[in-house]
C-alpha cells in the first residue's frame, strides 16, 4: 500500500508527502538526499541504509528518523525486506524538529509496534478521507513526533525516572496548557519535590516543566495563527493559556525572534 500526494497543502504546519505500509522495499539511491523528512523501518526480513556514509542494518523492528536533504541509500541483504514509511514536510516542520531536539539522524530500536502502528492508522485515515482531513492528518503527524521523542527518550534515559515522571508530566502539561499552572501543580500531580521533578525534567528534555509548558503554548498558538489568520491575537493567546496578550507578544518575540504578526506574515 503506497500513495504519494501530488499537491499537499504546503501552507499547513505539517503535511504528508508520501506514506507505505508493508511494501516490498527496493533499493533505493539519492545521493541529494530527499526533499522531505522521513521515516523508514522494517517489518519483515532485513536491508541496509547508508546515511551521510554510516551503514545501519534494519533489522525488524528497527527504523531510522532522517531529515531532509540528507544523502541516503537503500539496498536489500537477504530476499524479502518489507518497510513501512512516511515523508512530509510542513511551514512549521523544521522549527517542530528543533524544538524536540530531534536529531537530524535518528536510529531507533525500541517500541516500534507503537510507530508501526500509528502509520497503519495514518494510511486508513487517508483512505477515509472527508473534507478538511489534511488538517487532521497535520496533528497527527505532530502525535508521531511526540511519539517519535518519547521512544528515542525510553532508549536515552532512566525508563523508571522517565516513566513516573517525565511522561506523565508531559501529558499532563499538553492535555492542560491552557489552564493556569504552576511548579506547585506540577508537584501536587506527581507527589514529588518541586526541586526533584525541576531537575529530572531537564536532564531528560533540557528545559524546566515551566519551561516545556511555555514552549507548548507558543507551538500550539503558531498553529492557531496559521489555521484562522482572522483570529483576533487577544483570542489566540487565551486559547493557548496566555491571560495577558502583550505577555503573550513578548514571549512570542523572545522565542521565535518575530511577533505573532511577523509570523503571520512570514507564512502567507
Amino acid at each position: 500500500m503506497r500513495y504519494l500526494f501530488d499537491h499537499p497543502d504546503k501552507r499547513l504546519p505539517l503535511f504528508v508527502d508520501s506514506i507505505g505500509y508493508d511494501c516490498e522495499q527496493e533499493d533505493v539511491r539519492r545521493p541529494e538526499g530527499y526533499p522531505y523528512i522521513h521515516w523508514i523501518h522494517t517489518k519483515e526480513g532485513q536491508g541496509e541504509i547508508t546515511i551521510d556514509g554510516q551503514q545501519i542494518l534494519l533489522t525488524a523492528g528497527t527504523g531510522v528518523f532522517m531529515n531532509q536533504q540528507i544523502p541516503h541509500q537503500y539496498q536489500q541483504t537477504i530476499a524479502t525486506w518489507k518497510t513501512a514509511y512516511f515523508t512530509f514536510g510542513g511551514a512549521l516542520a523544521q522549527e517542530i524538529l528543533a524544538l524536540l531536539q530531534l536529531d537530524s539522524i535518528l536510529v531507533v530500536t525500541e517500541n516500534i509496534a507503537e510507530i508501526d502502528a500509528f502509520i497503519l492508522s495514518l494510511s486508513e485515515q487517508i483512505t477515509r478521507a472527508t473534507p478538511g482531513y489534511q488538517y487532521d492528518i497535520s496533528g497527527t503527524i505532530y502525535q508521531f513526533l511526540m511519539l517519535l521523542k518519547k521512544n528515542s527518550l525510553s532508549q536515552t534515559n532512566d525508563d523508571y525516572t522517565y516513566q513516573t515522571i517525565v511522561a506523565p508530566l508531559q501529558r499532563y502539561i499538553e492535555t492542560h496548557f491552557t489552564e493556569s499552572l504552576s511548579d506547585a501543580d506540577f508537584s501536587a500531580r506527581l507527589d514529588y519535590s518541586t526541586q526533584y521533578i525541576t531537575r529530572v525534567f531537564k536532564h531528560a528534555l533540557q528545559m524546566t516543566p515551566s519551561q516545556y509548558l511555555v514552549n507548548y503554548r507558543i507551538r500550539q498558538a503558531k498553529v492557531l495563527l496559521l489555521q484562522d489568520r482572522q483570529l483576533p491575537l487577544a483570542d489566540v493567546a487565551q486559547q493557548v493559556g496566555f491571560q495577558n496578550v502583550n505577555y503573550f507578544i513578548t514571549t512570542f518575540r523572545k522565542l521565535e525572534q518575530i511577533t505573532p504578526h511577523q509570523f503571520r506574515q512570514k507564512y502567507r
